[in-house]
């Protein structure tokens, strides 16, 4: 989680500092007060994976896919030197991941799955990796999910010109979401150690977008509009005027409390000027490129002939 001083600078608090902002036991100047609106704000935040902290009320996936559609058991590659990080090789890190999965209660073994799909490691710029499932053969028997995206430039016009931002992530997001139990089996995958399903909804399946949108519009139904935007698992609070924080704020945990949904306190930033949005920087002037994207063509040389 991240905080701005009456300076601007931001620092990252370990779990007991933020329990001491939250409870209100610092409260040196007014962007530290931001989260300080009582003990029952801490549930909302999660600082490991496990899903007996509940998951989104009254919200589950579901996956259509036809019985009869066929699907492919490819034995599953570990001999692609291409992949290998300071991790270690890719089975040492997909038995990491599974070990993970199966503390949270996220997946279960399964011995006889009728369907069946191959791991695929996405590796992060840190080094380390993130285990996906190619559900390319589910997805083709699964008809599209028509709940429709909010428009990105909406969004983002929607949110400029704002004195102060809060940008919220929610704590594997996907995973907050279970499935139904008669569709669990249909993501099961195979790995070196065996076979699995998931409980909660996976990365990788066509329709998670329109589900958690769905969700998501849902969650923040009253405030979307007005001091809340949302795409997807992108949210932001909104506030025209500075004095409104903490009222907005409430509003917005209050939202989350119902729906029992869980952020992720390392990666939200409450009480800024500006930010980062779906590609944009979003602030109270307005719209900018995004510094990162534009790098290349600031730092272009001039031609030399």
């Amino acid at each position: 989680m991240e905080f701005r001083d009456d300076a601007g600078s931001v620092g990252k608090r370990a779990p007991r500092a933020f329990h001491q902002v939250v409870t209100g036991r610092k409260r040196r100047s007014w962007p530290n007060r931001i989260p300080a609106l009582g003990g029952r704000d801490l549930g909302i935040f999660l600082f490991i994976h496990d899903v007996s902290n509940g998951c989104i009320h009254g919200s589950h996936g579901h996956i259509t896919g036809e019985d009869d559609a066929k699907t492919k058991k490819i034995p599953f590659d570990l001999s692609d030197p291409s992949k290998t990080t300071v991790i270690g090789d890719r089975k040492y890190a997909i038995k990491e991941e599974l070990t993970k999965l199966l503390a949270a209660g996220f997946i279960k073994e399964v011995l006889h799955p009728d369907w069946l799909a191959n791991p695929v490691l996405v590796w992060k710029k840190t080094g380390q990796c993130r285990m996906c499932v190619d559900y390319t053969d589910l997805n083709k028997s699964c008809p599209k999910d028509p709940f429709g995206l909010p428009r990105i430039d909406q969004v983002v016009d929607s949110t400029a010109g704002c004195e102060l931002l809060s940008f919220l992530d929610c704590y594997s997001g996907y995973h907050q979401i279970n499935l139904k139990e008669f569709d669990c089996l249909k993501t099961s995958f195979i790995t070196p150690f065996g076979a699995y399903f998931y409980i909660t909804m996976p990365f990788g399946l066509k329709n998670d977008g329109a589900t958690y949108q769905r969700m998501i519009q849902r969650c923040f139904s009253t405030q979307i509009g007005r001091n809340v935007e949302a795409y997807v698992d992108d949210v932001v609070v909104k506030t025209k005027q500075k004095d409104d924080i903490i009222a907005d704020l409430e509003e917005t945990f209050a939202s989350i409390r119902a729906f029992r949904m869980k952020l992720n306190p390392e990666k939200c930033t409450f009480g800024v000027p500006s930010g980062k949005l779906l590609g944009f920087m979003v602030s109270r002037r307005g719209i900018q490129a995004n510094p990162e994207k534009i790098n290349a063509i600031l730092n272009m040389k001039p031609p030399s002939s």
